[in-house]
């Protein structure tokens, strides 16, 4: 953890009293002196009032800014383009070459923090990534749910991840690095937050040809994130991927998992426009929500 720290009136220096000011999940950065992280604090009259918060990658070449927060009293003076400040100047002395933010549409704030980017030299948003959050009770409402005509196709199985064979990660895994199958649908990433009761893959003939992988979401722990759909192109004439979507909804639907999880929220990068296209053909009258991660970038050294 590298610390920039500016204050008028706390003499005793302490992370603990800034924890409040960023998410949950990423006050455990403050504590943790190899995450790679670096923070930016203000105080005034011994009071926490901002905090900025990024991680450099292991390369060491980018970082990402995880949280910026300025209590509301203290805002629109400055104080959030002080801490950023204070951030491109310790990342530069690293050799740093960007900072990226990634934020949803669905805050609030998100308007007011867009126009702050553009005030302080960021690129303009991108959108990168479609969520939909949706009710699974509503589901019932969609005619085709739970109708034989779109169970899989004979032959096709769904396994649990959890049964997955050493030959199987193996095939994925060259898969990716071959480029057969885009990085950001790996079905292994973010272990630690896939909910493998509710993860499955697709086999045929003996081979791996999909698959649907479920995480949780720390921060809306009644939402199940369905977060990674990948079927062969082989098989897409079949609209194997709309099946297998509504094979596991009504699994989710009509299983325990309903009960920890009664709302679901589809996730799917904007550059797949194959998934996307089908999630708003199909699904875009039931959903109680759509909205956008977008991102956006400060250079902070040249190349």
């Amino acid at each position: 953890m590298t610390v920039t720290y500016q204050t008028t009136e706390l003499p005793d220096f302490s992370l603990q009293a800034f924890a409040s000011l960023t998410f949950p999940h990423y006050q455990r950065l403050l504590f943790l002196p190899t995450t790679g992280a670096h923070l930016a604090v203000v105080a005034r009259s011994e009071v926490p009032v901002g905090l900025a918060l990024c991680r450099v990658n292991p390369h060491g070449n980018e970082a990402v800014l995880l949280s910026l927060f300025i209590i509301q009293n203290e805002r629109r003076r400055g104080i959030g383009s002080s801490l950023l400040e204070h951030l491109r100047t310790a990342l530069a002395e690293r050799s740093v070459r960007n900072l990226t933010v990634e934020y949803s549409t669905r805050r609030e704030q998100a308007k007011v923090f867009e126009k702050f980017l553009a005030r302080t030299g960021w690129s303009c948003p991108q959108d990168g990534t479609l969520f939909g959050l949706h009710r699974v009770a509503k589901c019932f409402e969609y005619e085709r749910f739970g109708h034989p005509r779109w169970n899989l196709p004979a032959r096709f199985e769904q396994i649990s991840i959890a049964e997955t064979t050493e030959t199987d990660r193996n095939s994925i895994a060259s898969a990716i690095r071959e480029g057969q199958v885009p990085e950001k649908l790996d079905p292994f990433w973010g272990a630690d937050e896939r909910v493998d009761a509710a993860s499955v893959l697709l086999r045929h003939e003996g081979q791996i040809v999909g698959w649907l992988i479920c995480h949780s979401i720390p921060v809306m722990p009644a939402v199940l994130r369905y977060s990674r759909l990948y079927t062969e192109p082989r098989y897409r004439s079949m609209s194997l991927s709309t099946r297998l979507y509504l094979t596991r909804l009504h699994r989710h639907a009509t299983s325990p998992l309903v009960g920890r999880y009664p709302r679901f929220l589809i996730d799917i990068p904007i550059a797949f426009a194959e998934h996307r296209n089908l999630v708003l053909r199909h699904f875009s009258h039931l959903l109680d929500e759509v909205y956008y991660y977008r991102s956006s970038e400060r250079i902070i050294t040249d190349p």
